[in-house]
């Protein structure tokens, strides 16, 4: 999926794809079954989120990668039984093959899966075959993984199926269940209805065979849990009420000798399966009391590990005999809209108007997250800056939330009156937080919220960025202007110039140098430009024209002595105020336009953000 660069002076990327994500969260609905599969070997799990699919390292939650070709909503994404593919679903009902392993995660098939949305997969034990269920005319089909074709014909199912599995024992087969509380039971080649299963009252949620091929296991909204024969579908035990609350979820250890089911009662609870199908409680792990705490997602990739998944997005690590989970993974509740540096470590804004804080904890390879906690936004991030210590973030609800790092936590708010467009800390007034707005600029106090200072901004503000040496912050318009203003000590803003000449379009961008001599501008005419901050006189005009698009974000490297830009286009290049051309480029392998960029600390990389959500490692060696 990296592709080359064009012909260019500048160097191709090869390790955009391999060399790093900040893995989105789940994203989970109310009152739905969330799917999660996992690899057959249990190192791998996989679930979508938003457009791509996410696949992560069960030992190590901060290694993994995403799958970017869906152009709709991941449903489900499930592991061949070699464990070398996977087959994804959507919402437009496209069905795409891939390999794990290949870092270009390109597919090698694509299938129109269903007539609708793909709630579920499952792959025949000689990964020749897919089985989904899912929405449109036909609810459910068994078709041939190379061309498609289809292996008999499904019973109609009348409601949106929901569930399907394939057994890996003999007699070999597929269950599928849905909407219609229907389980209906198919043998393999070719599909063949074996039985038509009516007994539980509600949506059938979960279909699972155990790994011996023996039994088959259904749970439901109607609380109920039941144990049948795989072959016949006859019913061996009922849980009449296994949970307090819908049961979204089943599925069994990998000997076959243990259950685990979740619920919109906010448990996950472990059987033990007896040898005629009888089910005896053995653990009850209680994840919470609020509705964000109800257990949508649940995979059992190892034996002494089992995974659900909260409604609120958090990744719960259970060990099957304990009462607490060993872990909870939190992060973004929605797609990530913003990005900002906080000295070794990165805060986020989600379109759920969450913040969460991105550091390297102890024992993990890459980054993990955890959510801010306190009043957040009630709507999308459209902004958020950061320090060492603090951050601030805008959103479209027209106001700013202050938090701190440590925790990291929300401790207090502030109205804007209009929609922050861009925000800045101001170093040189540690407690002053600047917002740009189409209507004006004014100056905040993070730590009570008041409102220190406004200019009008007749020319729109578009972006700003803060002198990390001065107590000035500079602001770029709609009207393709530059303006630097001053800060007093005690927050008040006033505007001391204006850049004599205009940008050739709107400013997109803006960024100034760790030194604080230079201010790079980047445009809606995918022009970047670098102005002395001090006259705002131009150092470089007219040569950096490399983007296609426009010019969403700028930063410098600690030293100084490098700028990264990032746009619309998908690249990422590297620019030198020696150099008249770039003197790197990349093509960071998205499948979506950027959105934000930040350096690591050590200048080794950069962080791209997508409007995809997903948060992209490229290295920054020239």
């Amino acid at each position: 999926m990296a592709a080359a660069a064009a012909a260019t002076s500048a160097q191709p990327c090869e390790s955009a794809v391999s060399s790093g994500f900040l893995l989105p969260s789940p994203t989970p609905t109310r009152g739905k079954a969330m799917r999660v599969h996992s690899s057959p070997d249990g190192k791998l799990i996989a679930y979508g989120a938003g457009q791509v699919v996410v696949v992560r390292s069960v030992e190590d939650f901060s290694v993994g990668f995403v799958y970017e070709e869906h152009l709709a909503n991941v449903l489900c994404a499930s592991f061949s039984p070699d464990g070398e593919f996977i087959a994804s679903g959507d919402v437009k009902g496209e069905v795409r093959v891939w390999a794990v392993n290949d870092l270009a995660h390109t597919a090698r098939k694509v299938l129109m899966g269903l007539p609708g949305g793909v709630e579920d997969i499952a792959w025949d034990s000689s990964g020749s075959l897919l089985a989904m269920t899912g929405q449109g005319t036909d609810k459910a089909r068994i078709c041939t993984v190379d061309s498609g074709t289809d292996m008999g014909t499904m019973k109609p199912m009348s409601k949106t199926g929901l569930a399907v599995a394939a057994s890996a024992g003999a007699p070999s087969g597929f269950a599928f269940a849905g909407e219609d509380k229907q389980v209906l039971v198919y043998t393999e080649k070719p599909a063949k209805l074996a039985a038509a299963c009516t007994e539980h009252t509600g949506f059938v949620n979960a279909v699972a065979f155990s790994p011996d091929g023996k039994f088959l296991v259904t749970a439901s909204a109607d609380k109920a849990v039941m144990v049948r024969d795989a072959a016949t579908g006859a019913v061996l035990f009922k849980a009449a009420a296994a949970h307090k609350g819908s049961v979204y979820n089943a599925v069994c250890s990998p000997d076959g000798a243990s259950l685990a089911t979740s619920s919109a009662d906010k448990t996950v609870k472990v059987w033990t399966v007896g040898a005629d199908g009888a089910l005896t409680q053995a653990n009850v792990v209680t994840l919470g009391k609020a509705i964000p705490d109800m257990q949508n997602g649940l995979v059992w990739p190892t034996a002494d590990t089992i995974i659900s998944v909260s409604l609120s997005g958090a990744i719960n690590v259970i060990d099957p005999t304990a009462a607490d989970p060993k872990a909870v993974v939190t992060g973004p509740a929605g797609a990530v809209t913003s990005l900002a540096a906080a000295g070794a470590s990165f805060v986020t804004g989600d379109a759920a108007g969450d913040a969460s804080l991105w550091s390297r904890g102890e024992g993990r390879e890459g980054f993990v997250a955890v959510r801010a906690t306190g009043a957040a936004h009630g709507k999308r991030v459209s902004c958020v800056a950061a320090s060492a210590d603090r951050f601030v973030t805008g959103a479209y609800d027209d106001t700013l939330r202050f938090g701190s790092v440590a925790g990291p936590e929300f401790s207090g708010s502030a109205t804007v009156g209009a929609l922050p467009r861009a925000v800045t800390l101001v170093p040189a007034c540690p407690e002053v937080a600047v917002v740009a707005t189409s209507k004006f600029v004014k100056s905040f106090s993070t730590a009570s919220g008041a409102e220190l200072g406004v200019i009008p901004a007749p020319w729109e503000g578009r972006a700003v960025a803060a002198s990390p040496t001065e107590a000035v912050i500079f602001v770029g318009g709609e009207d393709g202007s530059v303006h630097r203003v001053s800060v007093s000590s005690a927050g008040a803003i006033e505007t001391s110039s204006t850049a004599a000449d205009k940008m050739r379009a709107a400013v997109a961008s803006l960024a100034v140098s760790p030194d604080g001599k230079h201010l790079a501008v980047g445009d809606a005419a995918r022009e970047v430009q670098v102005l002395d901050a001090a006259s705002l006189e131009p150092i470089v005009k007219s040569k950096w024209t490399a983007h296609t698009s426009r010019v969403v974000a700028l930063a410098f490297s600690p030293s100084g002595d490098v700028l990264a830009s990032s746009g619309v286009d998908r690249h990422v290049f590297f620019w030198s105020v020696t150099e008249n051309h770039p003197i790197k480029r990349c093509n960071v392998a998205i499948a979506a336009p950027a959105t934000g960029l930040v350096w690591e600390a050590d200048g080794s990389a950069v962080w791209v953000s997508a409007s995809n959500g997903v948060v992209t490692r490229v290295d920054a060696a020239v």
